[in-house]
């Protein structure tokens, strides 16, 4: 008996290698026989998540008489990990780890995940630059580690072991050697598993277990079995080649950065994307970049682990079609305590970059930009600069198409390519783009658009697909106020009301509260509910668990109980002022709210809010509310888009036109909560069926958001499909708006800079105007 060996592939010059081995089977008596077939391939193409270039092996065992009697195949990659002094490295180079947990789950299948579902994931994070899984809390199907091989991914392997219960870094189960059996067969059914995947970097003790002789004997077993990859551990740091921790502020983590001085940091757990989150991201690479010894963290986590059920109760049945994982028209997704399940964590289970049928959410695409491999600076406004880092470790910019796009009021003005190729992994280069040719004659705005591009198809992405992207302001929006124009506008003053008519709109002010109460064009009502103050915002799944409500909740009902003071009426032929100085008696400020109404129907709302006092919670949002019939559920805007946004998730969103039907612009979180902001809008429209469009333009940036129900509907909702639908559409038209946060969802606060104090004043303002035909 012999056994043949054959080893294909590329050399690192490029050469075809193709090594054929010989090796006699040594005669036993045994059962069981080992013997080891050894090879030298000269000069290996190495494997990186970057560039996942593997070697072929086929095994042949043959008999006296060469006839095969048994085979196998496998890839390996060649790659070398290792730390020098704070530093990780990978083949020599200093790698960061952009990474995610992920969960084994099927939406119909449970925990049977199929290789399509896995193939499916695997897209979606090479798209979002993900480059290092955790498999989160134990080993994955064997077949998730050959796709990692061929996609291009960095692996912390996780043994089945995790025993949080008794507390992380409890002795119950790292010192007793009753358990010393079982820690001891997770670590070497692992590696002896999963040894030869060239994916698997780490060899994880486990997630949030013991201390102890326990854990010290399963490093050492592991590092005898395999000294060439590294050994983590959450609890028993002393014993890990990596240091960790979770969920720190940006802040604490480059404090934790500076502190550690003899091993790498990583947080194996950060950025608790849970409903509505993902703010701060940009802050928590900027340190990591800053620092050479913080070598990543992986975002928790991939997926919601949402079940489908029925929303009728009916008896819910596997499909023919098991790989079709998406909702059908009588289904929701069910989480804790939708089964009569006691005790349950309730929507806890949802949390994810992704929803239950792998939908990207927002938070998605902030990923996608904040961890992008090439990165913008702009460094001269005047002559278009820029300089590019390449943050890629082993491609040089050369495989890469870029692109530049001058827009201008959304629209392009100008565009084309240029390259990168000398600038080198790590390098950086200062660019200088063409100048736009119409800076000087186009009378708004310019933005300066960049992309970069594959320039070949991959596995996971077409050709032309965005790898990275960023945007400039090179000349700032041109704000206006309305002017005095048209016909003379009529003036009618009750005890109750102001009403001003201008053409073919009439507005009514209510005298008692401010509020514009009445709006008409051609007669025809366009208000279903006053456009008033409003400072609420109702709490995501992070603020429902930071003491939001309970803080700031004085600001509820704020507006409701305003005091109008005294009102001022100035006018002109052609331009109205009416000025309603108020007081926010259950706050402790003053209030002005401002209308000026022109000849041609434009209605400009200006606001300013000053404080009496310093003790004031911060402010939910600083705008104002009103309701427009249900029809109007077309929305055109010129601001942060395509997806929700808001002041700390924003990067990802450029300045630029978009077009959204009214329930594709909001986001239908599994558990219902604040959603659909717009940030740094300048102008929008809500647009009816017979080209009725009401508009509002912002005298500065505006966030605005639109429902088809109420915060009083939103709040108390369990799930999306049972909050109705109203006969009206609640708009939200703000200067500004709390952040979403994201660093835990169990305590941690909006990072401040993205909140806003109460004993601070704010102003604003916007014109509200209407064209076309009247819906009814």
């Amino acid at each position: 008996m012999k056994v043949e060996a054959e080893i294909t592939g590329y050399s690192k010059s490029g050469e075809y290698v193709d090594i054929p081995v010989a090796v006699k089977v040594p005669v036993s008596k045994s059962k069981e026989v080992s013997f080891a077939i050894n090879s030298m391939i000269q000069q290996p193409k190495l494997w990186s998540a970057e560039t996942p270039d593997l070697y072929h092996l086929v095994l042949k065992l043959k008999n006296k008489k060469n006839e095969i009697m048994d085979n196998a195949e496998c890839y390996f990659g060649v790659r070398k990990i290792e730390v020098r002094g704070e530093v990780f490295y990978i083949n020599g180079k200093a790698v960061k780890l952009k990474g995610i947990n992920r969960h084994e789950q099927h939406p119909r299948t449970g925990k049977y995940i199929n290789r399509q579902m896995m193939v499916r994931d695997m897209e979606l994070m090479k798209q979002a630059n993900i480059n290092m899984i955790r498999t989160s809390h134990y080993p994955d199907d064997p077949m998730f580690y050959e796709l990692c091989d061929k996609y291009g991914f960095y692996v912390m392997d996780e043994a089945n072991q995790e025993s949080h219960d008794y507390g992380l870094g409890n002795k119950e189960l790292g010192e007793d050697s009753a358990w010393k059996k079982a820690h001891l067969e997770r670590a070497t059914s692992l590696v002896g598993r999963d040894k030869n995947h060239a994916c698997v970097i780490f060899w994880s003790l486990g997630n949030e277990g013991g201390k102890g002789q326990n854990m010290k004997e399963m490093a050492d077993t592991i590092r005898k079995l395999d000294p060439t990859r590294l050994v983590f551990s959450d609890t028993h740091r002393e014993i890990s080649d990596i240091y960790d921790d979770s969920y720190l502020h940006p802040d604490d983590l480059k404090k934790l950065g500076e502190k550690i001085k003899d091993k790498p940091v990583i947080m194996r757990e950060y950025a608790h994307v849970m409903g509505s989150s993902g703010g701060n991201l940009q802050e928590y690479w900027d340190v990591i970049y800053a620092d050479s010894s913080l070598c990543g963290a992986a975002i928790w986590e991939w997926d919601e682990h949402g079940l489908p059920k029925t929303k009728d109760g009916s008896p819910l049945k596997l499909t023919d079609h098991p790989n079709d994982y998406s909702l059908k028209d009588n289904e929701f997704w069910a989480y804790g305590g939708d089964f009569g399940d006691k005790p349950n964590d309730g929507n806890f289970v949802m949390r994810g970059l992704v929803s239950t049928d792998r939908k990207p959410y927002p938070h998605y695409y902030e990923v996608q930009k904040v961890y992008q491999p090439v990165v913008f600076q702009l460094v001269n406004d005047r002559d278009a600069s820029i300089r590019v880092t390449n943050h890629f470790d082993f491609q040089p910019l050369q495989n890469f198409d870029f692109e530049y796009e001058y827009t201008s009021n959304g629209k392009s003005i100008q565009r084309g390519k240029f390259r990168c190729d000398d600038v080198l992994p790590g390098a950086s280069s200062v660019i200088n783009l063409p100048q736009p040719q119409l800076a000087d004659t186009v009378s708004s705005d310019i933005c300066l658009n960049i992309y970069v591009r594959l320039k070949n198809a991959t596995l996971w992405a077409e050709t032309g697909y965005c790898i990275a992207r960023e945007q400039f302001v090179m000349k700032p929006f041109a704000w206006k106020r309305i002017v005095p124009a048209g016909k003379t506008i009529n003036v009618t003053e009750t005890a109750s009301q102001i009403q001003l008519k201008a053409e073919t709109m009439t507005f009514t002010l209510d005298k008692k509260n401010g509020s514009l109460k009445s709006w008409k064009a051609n007669q025809q009502e366009l208000l279903k509910g006053q456009l008033e103050p409003y400072f609420w915002k109702t709490p995501n799944d992070n603020q429902k668990a930071s003491g939001y409500t309970a803080e700031v909740g004085k600001w509820r009902k704020a507006a409701e109980s305003r005091i109008v003071k005294n009102v001022e009426v100035t006018k002109q032929d052609n331009q109205v002022a009416v000025k309603f100085n108020m007081n926010l008696p259950t706050i402790g400020a003053d209030y002005v709210l401002n209308y000026t109404v022109n000849g041609n129907g434009q209605l400009q709302v200006e606001a300013s809010y000053s404080p009496l006092c310093d003790t004031i919670p911060f402010i939910p949002k600083f705008g104002m509310r009103m309701r427009i019939p249900q029809n109007y559920n077309s929305i055109n805007w010129y601001g942060r888009g395509f997806y929700e946004n808001y002041p700390d998730r924003k990067t990802a969103s450029f300045i630029g036109l978009y077009l959204a039907e009214l329930n594709d612009f909001m986001v239908h979180y599994a558990a219902p909560q604040d959603n659909g902001n717009r940030c740094d809008v300048r102008w929008f429209t809500l647009n009816s069926q017979n080209n009725g469009a009401v508009k509002v333009t912002g005298l500065q940036p505006l966030c605005f958001r639109a429902w088809p129900y109420t915060e009083e509907d939103l709040e108390p909702a369990r799930h999306d499909y049972e909050l109705p639908k109203r006969d009206f559409i609640n708009l939200n038209i703000d200067l500004n708006i709390h952040g979403v946060g994201g660093d835990d969802t169990w305590g941690a606060k909006t990072m401040e800079k993205y909140t806003h104090p109460g004993n601070k004043s704010y102003k604003y303002g916007f014109v509200l105007e209407y064209s076309g035909s009247i819906s009814k």
